[in-house]
């Protein structure tokens, strides 16, 4: 357990600040177009997804290596990575609705949340009863796909919704 728990911790750490210089990674290479793809072109909400998205994947090759595979592994963390994605936009939009503006530190505070919201729906799913299935697997390599192809298209291709706006 407390190796688990140590390895949360630093999955935290890790996804928290490689989320941060992420943030800078696409001026820093020149902006350039593959950069685009993996890190936020603007300050947009959809953009700054991308910081939890790759940032987490990252995470999970740095967890292959260390070799300790669990039940659920790749679904557990797809459906964590999911929800705490869908996290931000709700609760950008909520708090600053209800405000009326918006202000920097809440909106880094949000990534932080959802960084630790990640780990901890991560844990609970992986330690759920429930058996893996390979239907389950599928359908999270899908869902896995689908937010990566999102990130990919909306870079160049944004539809005209607030979300892909800069605030």
């Amino acid at each position: 357990m407390k190796k688990e728990v140590l390895r949360q911790i630093w999955g935290f750490l890790f996804v928290g600040v490689l989320g941060t210089l992420f943030h800078f990674a696409y001026d820093f290479l020149g902006k350039t177009a593959i950069a685009g793809l993996v890190f936020p072109i603007n300050e947009s909400i959809w953009e700054h997804l991308k910081l939890l998205y790759f940032s987490v994947i990252l995470w999970w090759i740095v967890e292959g290596f260390l070799g300790e595979k669990e039940p659920r592994f790749f679904a557990s963390r797809v459906w964590a990575l999911s929800l705490a994605l869908l996290f931000i936009p709700v609760a950008y939009y909520t708090y600053s609705g209800v405000i009326g503006q918006r202000y920097a530190w809440v909106d880094i505070g949000l990534y932080f949340v959802a960084d630790a919201l990640y780990f901890w729906l991560q844990r609970r799913i992986a330690s759920s009863k429930r058996e893996e299935s390979e239907g389950e697997n599928i359908l999270s390599a899908v869902v896995f796909f689908v937010w990566m192809f999102s990130f990919f298209a909306f870079t160049f291709w944004a539809p005209d919704l607030g979300i892909f706006r800069e605030p």
